[in-house]
This record gives C-alpha cells, sequence and structure tokens, in this order.
C-alpha cells in the first residue's frame, strides 16, 4: 500500500534535515549550522535534496495510489545563495504525466522576500508500489 501523497510525514531523512508541510506539497524548513557550506551558506546538496524532496511529494500527489516516482534525472540551477537560519518555501509541479515517466520541476524561495534560490528539473520513472523489492515495504 502507498503512503498518503499528502501527508505532512516525510521520509526519515527529510524528517531529520527539519523538512515541514501543512499541506503534504509546500515544504519549509530552515538550514541550521550542521547545514553549511565552508562559506557559511547552505549547502548545495541540502537544497538538492529539499528540491528532490519536493518533486517526490508532488509525483506522489498526482500518480494514482498504486504508483510512485523515482528519480531518474536531476539538473538543479542555483540562482543565489541561503542564508543560514533563513527560513526557504520548496514546491514542486509535475509538468508531464506519462504512463511510465514523469518531468517535475521545483523552485526552493526564501520566505522573507519570495527571492528564488534554487530550481530544478526532474524527470522520474513511474513503478509500481506491489513491485518494490522485499524488506522495503
Amino acid at each position: 500500500m502507498s503512503p498518503d501523497p499528502l501527508s505532512p510525514r516525510f521520509s526519515p531523512f527529510a524528517d531529520y534535515l527539519g523538512m515541514v508541510s501543512s499541506d503534504g506539497r509546500t515544504i519549509f524548513v530552515t538550514p541550521q549550522p550542521e547545514h553549511a557550506n565552508y562559506a557559511g551558506m547552505a549547502h548545495g546538496g541540502f537544497l538538492m535534496t529539499l528540491l528532490d524532496t519536493a518533486t517526490g511529494r508532488a509525483t506522489r500527489a498526482d500518480l494514482p495510489a498504486d504508483k510512485y516516482g523515482v528519480t531518474t534525472s536531476f539538473t538543479t540551477t542555483f540562482v543565489r545563495g541561503a542564508k543560514i537560519g533563513e527560513e526557504l518555501r520548496a514546491s514542486a509541479e509535475v509538468r508531464h504525466l506519462g504512463r511510465q515517466v514523469l518531468s517535475v520541476t521545483a523552485d526552493v524561495h526564501r520566505v522573507r522576500d519570495g527571492a528564488l534560490v534554487a530550481h530544478a528539473v526532474s524527470s522520474m520513472t513511474v513503478l509500481d508500489w506491489a513491485d518494490r523489492p522485499a524488506g522495503t515495504r
């Protein structure tokens, strides 16, 4: 059985990073000192995880309940840095929903002024929940 696509719960990794959502689609997170790069800004990998989580949430919400998507390609454009302690908002939109392939875009914005921080384009393969490997259910 598939998880509730609009549940405010995330993966254990996203929960660990502090990602929260009230509607299951829009994600909020505030980078902490442990999320910093060498320059003291939010690490690019942290931002990419936020974008990837947003694309996954959009995919789960738009696919039939017996399907899920896994990322096969992910391209990120960083527009500006995000400061530690500065709340961020991520959202994604499924641009193409096929039987086997999805195209999804996502953006991260600063909450305080709406400025774009990063943008991603993702391709995903559609799989059946019933076909997941043993031990992953």
